[in-house]
């Protein structure tokens, strides 16, 4: 998941925070943001959503989504496209979890 690193960090820094300072933010420290920025580590779903509130920009954002005009999901549809893109992230971990 490339595009989940880079628009961590970009997210980050078009907020003017520092990884430490988000890392605050989320309860995290700042290595771990380094590493969610290096893509050592993904996120789990609750810690996007918080680094999406933090830095101000929807979740589909992170995913390749372009618009960041519209903060929040404004259909049905586009709702459950959210919905389906956070379960394929929940899955990838339980499925690398089981790996381990």
């Amino acid at each position: 998941m490339d595009i989940l690193k880079v628009r961590i960090k970009e997210a980050r820094e078009k907020a003017g925070m520092s990884q430490n300072e988000l890392g605050v933010a989320i309860g995290r420290s700042r290595s771990i943001v380094a590493q969610y920025e290096g893509g050592l580590v993904l996120p789990p779903v609750d810690m996007l959503v918080d680094i999406a509130r933090a830095t101000s920009h929807p979740v589909s954002w992170f995913f390749g989504e372009e618009n960041i005009d519209d903060r929040l999901p404004s259909t049905k549809a586009d709702i459950a496209l959210v919905i389906e893109k956070l379960d394929a992230i929940q899955a990838l971990l339980t499925r690398d979890k089981e790996k381990e």
